[in-house]
């Protein structure tokens, strides 16, 4: 009889994920996106929209070109 497999979840820990954005890029993204406009918010940090990521499964590294950062719903957006 085959083996049933399941999705893993958060606390399994078998995928460690490497930032590939500064902490200090985020306090100044958490920091500016309220008193930016949308618009002006995306000029500023659309370098930032894909970079590549760096993740290790089980022990192995492995590297992603593109991966897009969560977007946020600002709060001048209706």
């Amino acid at each position: 009889m085959s083996k049933l497999k399941r999705l893993a979840t958060k606390e399994d820990n078998i995928v460690v994920i490497e930032s590939p954005i500064t902490s200090t890029v985020l306090s100044e993204r958490e920091k500016d996106y309220p008193l930016l406009f949308p618009s002006d918010f995306a000029k500023k940090y659309r370098d930032l929209l894909f970079q590549p990521v760096k993740f290790h499964f089980k022990g192995q590294p492995f590297h992603h070109g593109a991966v897009a950062v969560r977007a946020m719903k600002h709060p001048l957006q209706s």
